[in-house]
């Protein structure tokens, strides 16, 4: 009962403690998230993976055709594994399995990230990536609250505040007993990715399992979640196409800087589209001065600032938004297509060329293939040609 199938993977180190780790939507069959980062010998590990993203709500071959069957299997691997205590993980669609058999396994403390409260919310991940039929999943765990009413585990879930979706589900969770919901301020939905790069996703799951810490983070912690009726509005303006230009006027009310820079940067979004172009550009100065973290408002605040012919301040935002770059995580391209425009509007047309090349570079395929970035890189690789031509001749 412990060997391993192409959706579950089983690692027996011996120990009574053991982690269940649930992988994110999109790992092909065979694969799961965290096999390297969850690696360390003082627990066992059971990985899993979901067939057509059914959000582990439906079948997984080789544990069950549904959730109750999963959890029974689940718990006998755990019996053989000899584990007194259970602990799980998961990011996203991994996020909600790690809450949903947390719960059902009384996992002594359940990591999450990315969750969604409720499968099938409008603009929520589970409608973009699940591709299982609804009806041959178990309608009973569609949604989480039901399923945590009656939990005794401690639940960690921690959101991006960039995320508007993921914030009504983080809304509704921090009113649960028993959850600790953390925002982290101007990150979108994928938090993994950011936890591993700056201090290691083991090192901060592990301090908050055995010891209820993670401390560590603290400086990211934001807290939209005091001005829930702002992020709602965003939700409704960014998932939903409502306008809320009237609403998103009147940000003196924030509880804080952060959230009012977030008000800002999108009032200057929506003055934008209306032809508000100073209104845009006079919110979006207010935005960064407030917050110089966000990383989109940086940039687009050079492209404001390239728009209005001040190409040396151009190329200080597009170099700050760039020092928030994360390889593989966060490559942060427009930003530096606009610093290669500052540089072309400066006439340093060397350095144009040598950020477009190492742009080139750092693309993937498909970003390569994406029509806005193609229109606007196209545009400076047009005037480098026309420069090279005119020294040539």
């Amino acid at each position: 009962m412990l060997n391993s199938s192409e959706y579950c993977k089983v690692v027996d180190n011996g120990q009574p403690s053991t982690l269940i780790v649930f992988s994110s939507a999109g790992i092909p069959q065979g694969k799961f998230s965290g096999t390297r980062a969850f690696s360390n010998p003082k627990m066992n590990y059971i990985y899993l993976n979901a067939p057509d993203n059914n959000w582990y709500i439906g079948e997984i071959p080789g544990l069950g055709k549904d959730v109750g069957a999963i959890a029974d299997s689940l718990l006998l691997k755990c019996k053989l594994l000899g584990t007194v205590d259970l602990y799980t993980y998961g990011g996203s669609m991994g996020g909600y399995g790690a809450i949903l058999y947390g719960s059902l396994l009384n996992a002594k403390k359940i990591f999450s990230t990315g969750v969604e409260s409720t499968l099938g919310i409008q603009g929520g991940f589970f409608n973009i990536h699940c591709k299982s039929h609804f009806r041959s999943l178990d309608s009973k765990y569609l949604n989480l609250s039901k399923v945590i009413s009656n939990n005794n585990s401690n639940i960690l879930c921690l959101f991006g505040e960039f995320s508007f979706v993921d914030l009504e589900s983080a809304n509704v969770l921090a009113n649960k007993n028993g959850v600790n919901v953390k925002t982290i301020r101007n990150e979108e939905h994928s938090i993994p990715p950011l936890i591993d790069y700056y201090f290691g996703v083991s090192n901060v799951a592990f301090s908050y399992f055995y010891n209820d810490d993670i401390d560590v983070m603290d400086g990211l912690f934001g807290n939209i979640l005091d001005d829930y009726s702002m992020s709602n509005a965003l939700y409704r303006m960014k998932c939903l196409k409502k306008d809320v230009s009237q609403e998103l006027s009147h940000y003196g009310n924030c509880k804080s800087s952060t959230n009012l820079s977030y008000l800002l940067f999108n009032n200057s979004i929506i003055n934008k589209r209306v032809g508000k172009l100073d209104d845009a550009f006079n919110a979006l100065r207010k935005s960064v001065f407030i917050n110089d973290g966000n990383y989109v408002a940086l940039y687009n605040l050079a492209d404001q600032y390239n728009r209005l012919r001040n190409f040396g301040l151009g190329v200080f935002y597009s170099n700050r938004s760039l020092s928030y770059v994360i390889p593989g995580f966060r490559p942060l391209y427009n930003a530096s297509i606009s610093l290669a425009n500052a540089h072309l509007g400066i006439g340093d047309y060397h350095k144009a060329e040598y950020v477009l090349s190492d742009l080139d570079l750092r693309m993937t395929n498909s970003a390569k293939s994406n029509p806005h970035l193609k229109v606007r890189i196209d545009s400076i690789s047009k005037r480098l040609s026309e420069f090279r031509f005119s020294h040539t001749s």
